[in-house]
C-alpha cells in the first residue's frame, strides 16, 4: 500500500511540476511576412476586405483537405467565413477595417485537444512599385497548446510562415 501512495505522490509532483513549467513558458507568437504587389492600395484593399476573394490570398483555403463556408456577410465588420480540416474547425471574422490601409480579423481554431485564438492583420503601405502588404498573425498559446506543441514538436512560426509567404506571392 505504501508503494502505491509514493507512486501517486510521485506522479502528482510530476504533473504539478510540468504544469508550472509549461505555464511559465512564453506562449506568445507574432508571425509576419511582407511583399510588394504591383497594384494600388485601393485594388489590394478591395481584394482583402471581402472573404469571397480570399481564395486568391489564403493558401489554406485552397487545400483539398479544407472545407470553407462563406458567411451570410463576407465584408465589413462581422463579415466571416468558417472552415473545417482534418484536425478541427475554425472561423475568421473581420473586427476592424481601415479602407485602403488595413484589415483585422479574429481567427478561432478548435481541435479535439486544443483551442486557439489569433489576430490576423493585413496592412497596406503605398510604395512607388505598388503596395507593400504585411500579413501578420499573432496570439497567445494557453497551457494546453504549449504542452501539445512541446509533445508534437510544433513550432508555430515554422508551420505558419511558409503559408503567409505563399499567400503573398
Amino acid at each position: 500500500m505504501k508503494v502505491l501512495k509514493y507512486l501517486f505522490l510521485f506522479l502528482l509532483v510530476i504533473i504539478v511540476g510540468s504544469a508550472v513549467y509549461f505555464s511559465l513558458q512564453d506562449g506568445s507568437y507574432y508571425i509576419s511576412e511582407k511583399k510588394t504587389i504591383k497594384a494600388p492600395p485601393e485594388m489590394v484593399y478591395e481584394q482583402i476586405s471581402d472573404f469571397k476573394n480570399w481564395n486568391h490570398w489564403n493558401p489554406w483555403t485552397n487545400s483539398s483537405d479544407v472545407t470553407n463556408t462563406l458567411g451570410d456577410v463576407t465584408t465589413g465588420i462581422n463579415g466571416f467565413y468558417t472552415f473545417t480540416d482534418e484536425y478541427g474547425n475554425g472561423s475568421m471574422t473581420f473586427t476592424a477595417l481601415e479602407p485602403q490601409k488595413s484589415i483585422e480579423a479574429d481567427m478561432e481554431y478548435h481541435t479535439g485537444l486544443t483551442d486557439s485564438n489569433s489576430i490576423v492583420t493585413m496592412s497596406l503601405n503605398p510604395v512607388p512599385e505598388g503596395t507593400e502588404v504585411t500579413w501578420t498573425i499573432k496570439g497567445e498559446d494557453g497551457l494546453k497548446n504549449k504542452v501539445m506543441n512541446f509533445i508534437f514538436g510544433l513550432d508555430l512560426e515554422e508551420e505558419i510562415r511558409p503559408f503567409l509567404y505563399i499567400g503573398l506571392i
